[in-house]
């Protein structure tokens, strides 16, 4: 026996069903500003009664918008995993959806070259080492945002935790516990965060009067911080090991513990960002956590078009919290 195809549903069987002309039923899916409450609503009763689904590309090509933002991210980091269900959840309440090009180090030209040939409402790029140059390549007219990239790009929007007050919040910290040495331990050096992260804790230890050297984990990943943990105990260990990213600081955590030393007591660490595995015990990290539903909110108002005229940088507040990482025993 043949099988039966079932015939699409159409614009028109909504009219007929809502008793409107085809035009206003096109107009309530396009443009439901525009047409009177009890219309719209009717359309959109007929619309649920029978199962039609409005044709995106076909609504596009009308509207000039593809309803879909762009995101680039690394393709390694738990970080920028969060980020990116962050801002999916967050398109997804204003009726958009989210595009992901992720890239190695080695590849990132090639995964600009692959945005350009999208249309997309806007773009995102959350990563702190896409060079300036990139950044233009990437624009080449639609609304872009540079999320957590403190580094200024000239009139491009960008949204990040203030890292400077952040770092300067955990050195006060551990130096109020009387540390009066400090390792800072480097993801990748060239991402801009990193830089900042860096010579904010040089600066303040030196303010402070505290010992500042540093260690290289060559990437802001648990295998990084593995690398940073093994340096650490071959060197001997300062009072404070100071993660660029909490990830490195997982790494970093059960580097030490399986070369015998006591985390909190022997060894203060902390992290940066705020990942849920901080708090758990295992861990039960000191860090900055970032507001990471308020930097996504506002980096979905800047990125979609007609929402901002003027290119602003948003700075948030991280929020600090304190674990035994740092302390040695558990708080509450």
């Amino acid at each position: 026996m043949a099988a039966v195809t079932k015939r699409r549903i159409t614009t028109v069987d909504v009219a007929n069903l809502a008793n409107v002309s085809q035009r206003t039923a096109a107009r309530v899916f396009a443009s439901p500003e525009l047409v009177a409450e009890d219309t719209r609503r009717a359309v959109e009763a007929a619309a649920a009664e029978l199962g039609y689904v409005p044709n995106a590309i076909a609504r596009s090509l009308k509207s000039q918008r593809s309803g879909i933002v762009g995101v680039v991210v690394p393709s390694s980091g738990q970080y920028y995993h969060e980020v990116v269900r962050h801002l999916a959840r967050a398109l997804a309440r204003v009726g958009e959806q989210l595009l992901v090009f992720s890239f190695d180090s080695a590849d990132v030209d090639d995964t600009i070259a692959a945005v350009r040939g999208y249309q997309l409402d806007g773009l995102v790029l959350a990563s702190a080492t896409v060079p300036g140059d990139l950044l233009e390549r990437a624009r080449e007219g639609r609304r872009l945002v540079s999320f957590n990239d403190p580094a200024p790009h000239e009139g491009i929007p960008s949204v990040s935790v203030d890292n400077e007050a952040g770092v300067a919040a955990l050195v006060d910290h551990v130096a109020g516990l009387g540390a009066r040495s400090i390792t800072f331990v480097n993801g990748l050096r060239a991402a801009a965060t990193n830089k900042l992260r860096r010579s904010t804790s040089r600066r303040r230890a030196q303010v402070l009067g505290l010992t500042w050297t540093e260690v290289d984990g060559r990437a802001f990943t648990y295998d990084g911080g593995r690398r940073a943990g093994r340096a650490l105990l071959a060197g001997g260990l300062p009072d404070v090991a100071m993660a660029a990213s909490d990830e490195l600081a997982f790494g970093i955590i059960d580097e030490l513990r399986s070369g015998g030393a006591h985390v909190g007591h022997d060894i203060k660490v902390t992290g940066f960002d705020g990942l849920a595995q901080a708090s758990w015990r295992a861990y039960d990290l000191t860090t900055i956590e970032q507001p990471l539903d308020s930097l996504i909110d506002e980096t979905v108002r800047l990125v979609l078009p007609g929402r901002v005229e003027t290119p602003p940088r948003i700075t948030a507040p991280g929020i600090v919290r304190i674990r035994s990482s740092t302390t040695g025993h558990p708080l509450g």
